[in-house]
């Protein structure tokens, strides 16, 4: 599984693997490549901007009893504003990279969702 994300050269780590959202994050992978081929993938020119903040907010999640929850909102805007005032994302960007962020976050919380039901099913003791 892929530990870091490539944007346009750029490199991002993921948050360290002893850490509960490190492993968390480890687990959400793309499907894996047939075999005997490489897996490629691609980002959208559209959505680097969106990527980058997202990969840049990893520390905003709220976590409760039963795990993250979601982003802290006030933080997320937070970092795109102070985004917007170092003029590396313009004002029409906003509305898009906040939308990507929020796609991004459904995705991963329906990940760790249908983990969590698995996890749950194979841990029940089995009636017989």
């Amino acid at each position: 599984m892929a530990q870091n994300a490539t944007v346009q050269g750029e490199r991002s780590q993921l948050p360290p693997e002893d850490t509960e959202m490190g492993r968390a994050l480890r687990q959400v992978a793309p499907l894996p490549a047939p075999a005997g081929e490489q897996q490629v993938e691609y980002l959208w020119p559209e959505n680097v901007t969106a990527w980058r903040c997202w990969q840049e907010m990893q520390t905003q999640w709220r976590v409760g009893v039963a795990g993250a929850t979601g982003l802290d909102y006030a933080g997320v805007v937070a970092y795109i504003d102070e985004q917007q005032r170092c003029r590396r994302l313009r004002r029409r960007e906003r509305a898009s990279v906040w939308d990507g962020v929020r796609a991004c976050e459904a995705a991963v919380l329906a990940v760790w969702s249908q983990q969590r039901k698995t996890q749950q099913q194979q841990q029940a003791p089995q009636k017989g």
